[in-house]
Formats: C-alpha cells, sequence, structure tokens
C-alpha cells in the first residue's frame, strides 16, 4: 500500500525542469523585444512624420499669405535685404481708398514681412490705413503688433524679378530644420497688377 502511494505521489510531481525554464525566458524575452522594437519603430515614425507636417504646414501658410498679399498688390513692392547678412524684409504697399475724380489713391496700408536668421523666424506686421503721401520713410510707419508665422528656419532666400521699375516675379525658398528633419517650401509668385517694385524708401510712392 504504502509502496502504491509512493508511485501516484511521484507520476503528479510533473513540473518544468531548470532548462526548460531557462528557454521559456529566454524565447519570452525575444518575442517582448521584438514586440518593443516595432512599438519604438512606430513611435519614431509618428513623430518624424507628425514633425514635417508641423513644418511644411506652417510654412505653407506663410508663404500662401505672402503670395496673396503680392498677387493683389496694387501699389508697390520694396524687397530690402541687409548687405552682408541673410536677413530681409519684404514691404507690400496695398491702396485701401481711391479718389473717384483723380482716380488716385487717398489711403495706403503697408504689411511687412520680416526675415530674421539669428532668430530662424519668418514675421509679419501691418500698419493702420494712413493718408496717401509721397516721401514715406520706414522709420515714421505705425506698425501694429508683430506676429511669428514661421519658426526653425535655418535658411531663407528671396529673388525677385523686375523690369522696368515693375515686379513680374517672386521667388521664396524656406528651409526648416527640427530634431535632425529639414524640410523646404517654395512658392514663385507672378504678380497680377505688376505692382511697382524698389529695394528702399527713398524714392517716392509711386502708383499706377
Amino acid at each position: 500500500m504504502t509502496r502504491m502511494i509512493r508511485k501516484l505521489h511521484k507520476g503528479n510531481n510533473g513540473g518544468f525542469t531548470l532548462v526548460e525554464l531557462i528557454i521559456s525566458i529566454a524565447i519570452l524575452s525575444m518575442v517582448l523585444a521584438t514586440a518593443c522594437a516595432f512599438m519604438v519603430l512606430g513611435a519614431k515614425t509618428f513623430f518624424s512624420v507628425n514633425e514635417r507636417v508641423e513644418l511644411s504646414y506652417s510654412s505653407g501658410q506663410a508663404l500662401a499669405q505672402i503670395n496673396q498679399k503680392i498677387i493683389n498688390s496694387n501699389g508697390k513692392v520694396i524687397l530690402k535685404k541687409d548687405p552682408g547678412a541673410a536677413d530681409f524684409k519684404l514691404f507690400i504697399i496695398q491702396a485701401t481708398a481711391w479718389d473717384d475724380t483723380t482716380l488716385k489713391p487717398t489711403l495706403y496700408q503697408i504689411c511687412c514681412y520680416t526675415y530674421d536668421s539669428s532668430e530662424g523666424t519668418l514675421s509679419y506686421k501691418e500698419s493702420a490705413p494712413a493718408a496717401y503721401g509721397e516721401g514715406t520713410v520706414e522709420s515714421g510707419i505705425a506698425f501694429g503688433r508683430e506676429h511669428i508665422l514661421c519658426s526653425n528656419i535655418t535658411a531663407a532666400t528671396v529673388t525677385s524679378n523686375p523690369s522696368d521699375h515693375k515686379l513680374y516675379g517672386l521667388k521664396l525658398i524656406l528651409q526648416q530644420s527640427k530634431n535632425g528633419k529639414t524640410y523646404n517650401a517654395r512658392r514663385d509668385i507672378s504678380p497680377r497688377n505688376h505692382p511697382v517694385y524698389g529695394e528702399s524708401f527713398d524714392d517716392n510712392f509711386l502708383w499706377k
């Protein structure tokens, strides 16, 4: 009887050996490592795409706004570049009211786009409608609050295509970088009204 009990007890004493346990842990570790690798890769891909979309959106919005302003400009465009620097200012002067008799503008408004290479930003500000006058200088313009349109800019170029003191084309290129990712945005603008073009405020405002 005792011998039989011992046999039954021995038969029910099944389990993992140490070798089997080690192998099981190793297999489970490989499965978990593979799963974690896929999760990390997916997260990196998500953040990379998200950053690219963010850069694309901000630069696209900025260039679209400049494009709209210049296309509809009926006054003058002034492109000021700092000698020896990448910085530039783009002024777009727009007539907002006209004299029905003389057909000359009585009010104008100026918007300014500024690229600051040290800050890596493209900003925008505009003036309130002011009475038309000749010989207006930049220092005398009362601009409102400045807004940042685009940041993380590592390089920006603007080239113009003037002819006979009028603007026939403008090309803008913005290069942005964030966390090692680079994005380039470009816009070729063809003004509808061919506004007067200049590179300083020394000349009088000229209108068509």
